[in-house]
């Protein structure tokens, strides 16, 4: 049985403590032509999301799908400041760990890039929803929810330019 109250995650790419809001997306997103790294807006206009922004948002996936540009598209974004505070997939993704290390290495902020535990497979995807609120510990390595509010900012998902 799981605790709904909190998510274990495995840290694939170590970054800090972060909290916010999520955006979790029903589908997978390519970072090259399906977000605009000087937004953070998701601009496919076939995604389910299109429209919504990713910034500084706790950005929640089941994948990535795209080209080999993907990373090099994620790492503009970061890199001008419009990426979400932390990346959450089911399973690691290089698209996503290439971005991260690269930004980390012109000298950007981490960003954590998680992954559900191995006992929950997917399981942390059927709990966490748009608009929550919750906190990432790397010294926990758990998701826990901030409280039971959202954020009438991020309901309406504005992308602050």
């Amino acid at each position: 049985m799981h605790d709904p109250k909190c998510v274990a995650v495995r840290a694939v790419f170590e970054g800090p403590e972060v909290s916010g809001e999520l955006l979790v997306l029903d589908e997978p997103l390519s970072y090259w032509g399906g977000l605009c790294p000087l937004s953070g807006r998701i601009i496919d206009a076939h995604h389910p999301q299109s429209g919504l922004c990713v910034t500084g948002l706790l950005l929640v996936m089941p994948g990535t799908r795209g080209s080999t540009a993907s990373p090099g598209a994620l790492l503009e974004t970061l890199y001008s400041g419009y990426g979400p505070a932390a990346i959450i997939t089911p399973a690691p993704d290089i698209a996503t760990l290439l971005a991260v290390y690269q930004a980390q290495y012109l000298d950007q902020p981490p960003t954590p890039v998680l992954t559900f535990s191995d006992q929950q497979g997917t399981w942390g995807m059927d709990v966490l929803h748009t608009g929550d609120r919750w906190r990432y510990s790397p010294t926990t390595r758990l998701l826990t929810p901030l409280d039971d509010s959202r954020s009438e900012s991020r309901q309406r998902n504005e992308c602050h330019q």
